[in-house]
């Protein structure tokens, strides 16, 4: 009997031990992040995954930073894999996260969406936007609205690839939405590609 409860007593500081780890190491990653400081960023990712080879959101930053050392390759992977991970587990606390480019993943309606979930497919469609692999940014932008409906960047960024490919009505289309969700570009597309003045 005092075995059993010494091997659970070394099983639940071991549990526990693993969750502090993982989230201390993803802590301090995400610090150095914030701070640019990208190559020991993804030395702490790295560890918080080895730590706990499950936490999506240290894929999904660990993706961040690669892309910003112009990894774009490792990048795709980091995010395919938070993806992944996303789809076998539900609920859990999430982290809104900035994307690449610095800019905080909106929508148009906070309360409705969580914006984490729909990171993962937003950052991989601007890593692939970067490589040129415009449909499948498409197919990223698209999936990360079926997440979250009022991802009012993903409609505007959507629509320049469609208009980029020759999709001028999916382009008006989007720039449409992007309008009404407030991103004052895109009237300007609209306005210039979708509401000529005419001649």
């Amino acid at each position: 009997m005092k075995s059993l409860l010494m091997t659970i007593s070394i099983m639940l500081i071991s549990a526990i031990s693993y969750g502090q780890t993982a989230f201390e190491y993803f802590s301090i990653g995400l610090v150095k992040y914030n701070l640019g400081d990208f190559e020991k960023a993804i030395t702490d990712f790295d560890k918080a995954i080895e730590a706990n080879p499950e936490y999506s959101e240290a894929f999904n930053l660990r993706g961040a930073s690669k892309f910003n050392l112009g990894d774009l390759e490792g990048a795709v992977e980091d995010y395919s894999m938070a993806i992944e991970l996303d789809r076998r587990h539900t609920g859990g606390v999430r982290l809104t996260v900035y994307d690449q480019r610095g800019r905080m993943i909106e929508s148009a309606n906070q309360a409705m969406a969580d914006p984490s979930l729909a990171a993962p497919y937003y950052n991989r469609a601007l890593a692939r936007e970067t490589l040129e692999d415009y449909q499948g940014a498409i197919e990223d932008y698209t999936s990360a609205l079926d997440i979250d409906p009022d991802l009012m960047s993903a409609f505007f960024f959507r629509g320049e690839l469609k208009h980029r490919t020759g999709d001028r009505q999916g382009a008006c289309s989007d720039w449409k939405r992007a309008d009404e969700l407030g991103v004052i570009e895109a009237s300007e597309l609209l306005r210039e590609y979708c509401y000529p003045e005419p001649e």
